[in-house]
Formats: C-alpha cells, sequence, structure tokens
C-alpha cells in the first residue's frame, strides 16, 4: 500500500499539527500505550479552544499514521515530521 501524497503546503501544515498539538500532548510514546480516551481528550482540547478545523485535521493525520503504522510491524512511535 502506497501513502497518499500530499502537496507541500498541506505537508507542512499537517507538520505544525502534529508537533503543536499532539506531541506536545502525546510526545514520543509507543503506539500501544496510546489509547483511543486519551487521543479523544487531546482533540477535545483542541476543540474547547475555538480550533475545530484543526482538531478534524488532526484526527485525519492520526487515523492516517495509525493505519499505515499498523500495517509495519516494526514501527511502534508516530513519526516525527522533519523539514
Amino acid at each position: 500500500m502506497h501513502a497518499k501524497k500530499n502537496a507541500k503546503s498541506t505537508a507542512i501544515r499537517n507538520g505544525r499539527i502534529v508537533e503543536k498539538d499532539l506531541n506536545s500532548y502525546i510526545g514520543d510514546r509507543p503506539i500501544a500505550e496510546i489509547s483511543a480516551p486519551e487521543l479523544l481528550a487531546v482533540l477535545r482540547k483542541m476543540e474547547k479552544r475555538g480550533a475545530v478545523e484543526t482538531a478534524h485535521r488532526a484526527r485525519g493525520i492520526v487515523r492516517s499514521a495509525f493505519s499505515q503504522l499498523s500495517q509495519e510491524p516494526t514501527s511502534h512511535v508516530l513519526p516525527r515530521v522533519v523539514d
């Protein structure tokens, strides 16, 4: 399965969401340690501050990352985005 290619601006925006919103709460922990209720709490915090669209995008990013990582048994941590 091939990952969907995004425009450079989309990749940059997604990287900011991962770094600013997701990694600040989740960190570099293994996937197995991150629960669905914990992710939901992070998304709710984002919504509470008024970043509803960002929370929606973050959900899509996480869903995609978890889907890809579940197919790769050697991957255990959400990847850091590097510019």
